[in-house]
């Protein structure tokens, strides 16, 4: 895994704190396998990842899936990874910068392959298909 986000909170107040760690295994599907595109690569990883995390944090601030209200904290855990997919997702959607391209392109590629990882993940993937349709998701796994 290379991210992760806490959720702290400090008296009254609340808090999203996201990591993004240095070093951590990708598979990469490109044909060629430079150290200029494995770098790439990873810094793709860690776009995508920042993104899904920001996706928890707007969830979280927003109180969508992720509440604190009352001191009774509750994560409704396939809304809010599904949520955090779809905002990584739509912050990608209209790019014609390629490297954001790429990105959605492995983004997609994982939401897809998610499908049939187990239960929770295929629950993940059929409440994100919701926003953007499997249609879609392989439209930009494919490009």
């Amino acid at each position: 895994k290379a991210w992760v986000t806490y959720f702290i909170a400090n008296d009254l107040t609340r808090h999203a704190v996201v990591f993004i760690i240095d070093d951590f295994l990708f598979e990469s599907d490109r044909d060629d396998s430079s150290e200029e595109s494995e770098i790439e690569d990873v810094y793709i990883c860690k776009y995508i990842s920042l993104l899904h995390e920001f996706g928890h944090v707007k969830d979280f601030i927003n109180q969508q899936h992720i509440r604190y209200a009352d001191n009774k904290p509750s994560v409704d855990l396939v809304r809010s990874e599904a949520f955090a997919d779809n905002f990584a997702l739509r912050k990608m959607k209209n790019s014609s910068e390629p490297l954001v391209k790429y990105a959605r392109k492995v983004m997609a590629k994982s939401v897809i392959k998610r499908k049939h990882e187990n239960d929770f993940c295929r629950q993940v993937y059929m409440e994100t298909i919701k926003l953007f349709n499997e249609e879609k998701l392989i439209q930009w796994a494919e490009s």
